[in-house]
């Protein structure tokens, strides 16, 4: 897949020293990989990730050169993290390398520092012949069931059966809906829906739904299954040329989400979009375009820390330093720093108690930096120490990424 020429390893001309990213680390949850590491302080440029199938020993057993065949992610240097979206299973060794702000790439495979491996198991499908036969409890269970979507005329009809669903929450892709981290690149379209429910999406693209129980999204127990609680296959709503809804039309050229935003004028939060500007869209469109102005922004949740860091601990050990980042940078809401110093705790080998609160405390900063897709994952990561903590924050990280 990837080529690689052995060299010695790049200097800095200054020092000496290879600079390196250290403590970098994987974590898998059903498909996403996230990396974590410690930025070098020698080194203030880009951050190159690299990632192949090769096993270990054939791409560390020399320094390398990294400039021939393989395309990096590239990301800013400060970030100290990247969420990797994986198609497939198996093994995947990462490396991660340091440049300065010259361009120049630092390339030195320090095992267990700037290099680290995965492996990445999802579910595999129920073979034909195990499948069983459909018994009444699957007709009927507990949850969304017997999902479908049919295009009609200018519209999507979604119908579903529930039982036991407090809020139903309809989701759309360009993509199969089948895992749930599927969901993390879908749109929220509606909360709270019933069957039939109508849909309007933009006319020639396939899409694909999920309609899902929003208390098993809190809990953090969504299973997707395609058939029932997910559609299967594509649905598309079709337009002439003459601007008349037809079936089956032929498709347009399509381009991968987001789409182009509408730059003739801007919405915020409780502002009224003058009738004028409204002339020319359908009628779905202004009904949209009126209703902005009344949707209620989502409430901003206050910082929560933990009492057992608040306390005084004798210099030195976990608990310690994480006391120290929390009633520092965390509690004076420089959230920056705080992220920094709470990768950087992370990075070395904790208690499952003390990770699981310095993740608490990540994911509330992603959530104030406006990253929310970041924090869901760190908040998903503390469910089973912190259940009541971990549900609202990951609610509240929900709310966010829809507005």
């Amino acid at each position: 897949m990837f080529s690689f020429v052995l060299n010695l390893p790049a200097q800095d001309a200054t020092t000496g020293i290879v600079p390196h990213v250290s403590g970098l680390q994987g974590e898998v949850r059903n498909n996403l990989v996230r990396l974590t590491w410690q930025d070098s302080s020698l080194a203030r440029g880009y951050v190159y990730i690299y990632r192949w199938t090769f096993p270990v020993q054939e791409v560390t057993a020399a320094p390398i050169s990294i400039s021939s065949g393989i395309v990096p992610v590239i990301v800013p240097y400060g970030v100290q993290s990247f969420i990797d979206d994986l198609e497939y299973e198996g093994y995947f060794y990462y490396y991660v390398a340091a440049s300065n702000e010259e361009g120049r790439i630092f390339d030195q495979i320090i095992e267990n520092e700037n290099f680290t491996s995965v492996h990445v198991a999802l579910g595999l499908p129920v073979p034909v012949a195990q499948i069983p036969e459909i018994t009444p409890i699957l007709l009927d269970p507990d949850g969304i069931s017997l999902l479908t979507a049919e295009s009609f005329l200018d519209r999507v009809i979604i119908n579903f059966n529930q039982r036991n669903v407090s809020r139903a929450v309809l989701y759309r892709s360009i993509r199969p809906i089948t895992h749930t981290t599927d969901l993390l690149r879908s749109v929220i379209i509606e909360n709270g829906i019933q069957a039939p429910f109508l849909d309007f999406p933009v006319p020639g693209i396939p899409y694909y739904y999920a309609v899902i129980n929003e208390d098993d999204l809190i809990r953090g127990t969504v299973s997707i299954i395609p058939g029932i609680n997910s559609t299967e296959f594509p649905v598309t709503v079709s337009v002439s040329r003459e601007g008349r809804p037809v079936l089956n039309a032929p498709l347009a050229p399509m381009r991968i989400m987001p789409l182009p935003e509408l730059g003739s004028f801007s919405i915020t939060q409780g502002s009224v979009v003058p009738e004028d500007e409204i002339i020319g869209l359908n009628s779905q469109a202004g009904r949209v375009l009126r209703d902005i102005g009344m949707r209620p922004a989502p409430a901003v949740m206050a910082p929560l820390v933990f009492a057992a860091d608040m306390q005084r601990y004798p210099a030195g050990g976990e608990n310690f330093a994480l006391s120290t980042i929390v009633t520092g940078s965390f509690v004076t809401e420089n959230w920056e720093r705080a992220r920094e110093e709470l990768n950087g705790f992370l990075a070395l080998p904790r208690s499952p108690e003390a990770a699981a609160r310095a993740r608490f405390y990540l994911g509330q900063c992603y959530y104030f930096l406006n990253q929310p897709r970041n924090g869901l994952f760190e908040f998903l990561l503390t469910q089973d120490l912190f259940p009541a903590e971990s549900r609202e924050w990951i609610q509240a990280s929900l709310e966010l990424m829809r507005n």
